[in-house]
């Protein structure tokens, strides 16, 4: 079993994700990478506990936990799709 690296959020961080995830125009995918992050903080929850909350696959829950902690808030918006 690996450990978890503390996400130690910042208040401001916890604030942007937090306000990002309940905004009416936010893509669905977006709020849920932040809601990833903020359900993941307390760590208190396991991954797989996480995706079934947020109905998402564990995999996909470690994708974007993993992301986080080396690009902070720009690990939650993708680059857009190319044309």
């Amino acid at each position: 079993m690996t450990t978890r690296t503390p996400l130690n959020l910042s208040e401001v961080e916890r604030a942007e994700l937090g306000h990002v995830a309940r905004r009416a125009s936010t893509p669905q995918a977006l709020a849920k990478r932040c809601r990833v992050i903020l359900l993941d903080d307390p760590e208190d929850m396991t991954y797989a506990e996480i995706g079934e909350e947020l109905a998402l696959r564990e995999q996909t829950v470690l994708k974007w936990r993993s992301r986080f902690p080396k690009h902070r808030m720009a690990s939650c918006v993708t680059r857009p799709a190319r044309a």
